[in-house]
């Protein structure tokens, strides 16, 4: 009992989610050494305590929009909000690419390793040690002969959807790896319930790639075998890849204590852009202590006028979040949301699937997308905010992943990912609430049940 209630002591001290403490609590409760130990290695937050000295890049003076730009109501009323909620820099004139399949996003990145000079940079969750993860890692080792410095990050977790992990590969081409979360049993307790589950690859500081697209074969076409995966990246040029190049020095330092700090010591810019786009990075994580993406999800119903769309392939959203799209579809706003017909995680689908109706009666338009799933997050407001990156609409990507996201404001390239959206709206079922209630009741009582996990999940 005693156990029992120091745990609760410390549920009710830290924990600001209230679904999650309560979850806790029930568990250390009626399980007070399972519960307690469970809780002791999920559950406590020790990252955030090292916050402080992670972050090498402080007290960043935020560039304003051009007035031509803030005449536009939603950006003027969002800038307000994402400037009191960030501390990172928006950059101008920057290039940004959409790289709409595997095989678009793979030969972009490949060529730039191709041409790297100088280093390469790349952090990821998923390496597998696939065809895929082959071809890569022949092209860094054929960077590595010709002098480029490599410096490979990946999940400790992300590692194991291939046997053997492809460290074991990387490391005998003497391409420098390292994991996160070491595997001793300190980091193990530290790491055990977290994911770096960024995506991100710089070159030369001239360019670089982030979004949602691990490394893995089901991206390609293979003989046989067909794409079995969709997803979105980006490869971005400007003055934001010093922005992208940052978050991996300081991840980079975080794990193996190197500093990498002499990438900026030239202006590694070959050309000047000039492109269009405004770029703010929103890298999040359990080091903090209020999610940065949870807290801009909320704000596009603050800050939309007309239209808020989104597709994920996670979507077991808080409370707060789904009053949030309620709320925003009663006051008129268009509300529409793309989800996989076919999740490749079952729980999450059923989680999912258990909230939609009350979404749908407050006027959401809710979207199954056919086959083959569909791994892209991406959120647009007003035609003109684009909001992407590695982030889901579930509790694992808002509370306990490190991720790597970003906003965009743009209409030309928000245009772009508007007529993507739609696109992949005509390859999808639009649900009705009818659908819904007619599932047998065994399905509606077990998709609500696995949904009040969602703290787990």
């Amino acid at each position: 009992m005693l156990l029992a209630a120091f745990a609760s002591a410390h549920i009710i001290l830290h924990k600001r989610n209230t679904g999650s403490a309560i979850a806790w609590i029930g568990l250390v409760w009626l399980s007070p050494y399972l519960g307690s130990l469970l809780y002791f290695i999920f559950g406590i937050n020790r990252i955030y305590r090292k916050a402080c000295s992670r972050k090498f890049f402080r007290n960043i003076k935020q560039l304003k929009f051009p007035e031509a730009v803030c005449k536009n109501p939603t950006i003027h009323r969002y800038q307000r909000i994402s400037d009191s909620i960030l501390n990172t820099y928006t950059t101008e004139k920057n290039e940004i690419l959409p790289l709409e399949s595997g095989s678009a996003a793979y030969n972009a990145i490949l060529e730039s390793i191709d041409a790297a000079k100088n280093f390469i940079f790349l952090e990821t969750y998923i390496f597998d040690n696939d065809r895929s993860g082959k071809i890569f890692a022949d092209k860094l080792e054929a960077a590595l002969k010709r002098g480029v410095k490599i410096k490979v990050l990946v999940d400790a977790a992300g590692t194991r959807y291939s046997k053997p992990p492809i460290q074991k590969l990387l490391r005998e081409k003497l391409i420098s790896t390292a994991l996160f979360g070491r595997k001793n049993i300190f980091y193990t307790i530290e790491y055990a319930n977290l994911r770096n589950h960024r995506k991100l690859l710089i070159v030369d500081g001239d360019v670089a790639f982030s979004g949602g697209m691990n490394i893995r074969e089901g991206y390609l076409e293979w003989p046989q075998q067909p794409v079995l995966i969709h997803d979105l990246h980006f490869q971005f040029k400007g003055l934001c890849v010093q922005e992208f190049q940052k978050v991996f020095v300081e991840d980079w330092w975080y794990e193996t204590g190197e500093d990498l700090s002499w990438s900026f010591q030239k202006n590694q810019a070959s050309l000047p852009i000039e492109g269009k786009s405004f770029v703010r990075l929103v890298p999040d994580g359990p080091d903090q202590k209020e999610g940065k993406s949870r807290q801009l999800f909320l704000s596009a119903a603050v800050a939309a006028h007309k239209s808020i769309q989104i597709i994920t392939p996670y979507f077991v959203p808080d409370e707060n979040l789904i009053e949030m799209l309620k709320i925003a579809a009663r006051s008129g706003i268009e509300v529409e949301i793309i989800l996989p017909a076919e999740n490749n995680l079952n729980f999450v689908q059923w989680a999912s699937t258990s909230i939609l109706d009350s979404l749908i009666e407050a006027g959401c338009k809710i979207y199954l997308s056919n086959p083959p799933f569909d791994h892209t997050k991406l959120m647009i407001v007003d035609s003109v905010w684009v909001y992407t990156g590695s982030a889901n609409w579930d509790q694992r990507s808002l509370r306990l992943n490190f991720e790597l996201n970003f906003e965009i404001v743009d209409e030309a390239f928000a245009s772009k990912m508007e007529n993507l959206f739609k696109m992949k709206q005509k390859n999808s079922k639009k649900i009705e609430l009818q659908d819904l209630q007619n599932l047998p009741l065994w399905v509606r009582l077990r998709n609500s049940l696995v949904y009040l996990g969602q703290p787990y999940l």
